[in-house]
């Protein structure tokens, strides 16, 4: 599948770095196989050997060595998702402070860290997003995303009868874009679960695999987060604009 390709791709991209990691926890360094390596967040998988099992909303001490580096890189890590395997369990770690970590990082390694992401950018008050969800037992509800981009995005339940997705779990998602009007209708795998004081935030990533004319729906998505984008930036301006004129 293309999902597992690129995902053996960026092992291999990491294996080139010779980029290797421990997690820090309880006075304790335990090494981790790293997936992927980005300056918003880390991919790792820990075998059940070590006896490590980290929770989500958990914070630890990611280190990180490699030949280039004299000192090793420590970062501090919040933990967003856990999928458990077989003989390992996967995590998703949001790094907690990116511009910290990028003044770290020597330019031998800037490569690895500087690889393109998918944009993400918030829905606005003038075209919010509702996202119809589908459990794979058919159990159904709607829920705004506060987050989008053309790989995934984040909804919110704001009440606990809205509550009803865990970790792992797949479920269809079907909304309109604003402005373009584009209908989206996708397969996705909740990939973390955060309480927050507004509710519990959901991070989706799509399949592709599982898609129909995903590349499509990928392109109106990437069309609608640079529009944003543009929206965003021209009313920063002219606030700018607006503070400088006074």
């Amino acid at each position: 599948m293309r999902a597992e390709r690129r995902k053996h791709r960026r092992v291999k991209e990491l294996a080139k770095y010779q980029l290797q990691a421990n997690i820090i926890t309880d006075g304790r360094a335990v090494p981790v196989t790293l997936l992927d390596v980005s300056f918003a967040g880390i991919g790792l998988s820990v075998t059940h050997t070590h006896g490590l099992v980290l929770n989500s909303g958990q914070v630890v001490v990611i280190q990180l060595k490699a030949p280039s580096v004299r000192q090793p890189i420590r970062a501090r890590a919040r933990v967003m998702s856990r999928i458990p395997g077989s003989d390992s369990d996967r995590y998703g770690l949001a790094l907690q402070d990116a511009a910290w970590l990028r003044s770290r990082v020597p330019p031998s390694l800037m490569g690895i860290f500087n690889r393109r992401r998918s944009f993400r950018v918030t829905p606005d008050s003038l075209g919010p997003i509702e996202v119809r969800l589908e459990r794979e037992d058919g159990r159904q509800t709607t829920l705004p995303a506060v987050c989008v981009s053309s790989s995934g995005m984040a909804i919110i339940a704001a009440t606990r009868e809205q509550e009803m997705l865990m970790t792992g779990d797949r479920i269809s998602i079907d909304f309109m874009l604003p402005y373009s009007g584009t209908r989206c209708e996708l397969v996705g795998v909740v990939r973390y679960t955060v309480r927050r004081r507004t509710g519990v935030r959901y991070g989706i990533e799509f399949d592709a695999d599982a898609c129909e004319d995903f590349a499509r729906q990928e392109r109106a998505l990437a069309r609608y987060v640079m529009t944003q984008q543009r929206r965003t930036l021209a009313a920063e301006q002219e606030l700018v604009s607006s503070h400088a004129s006074r």
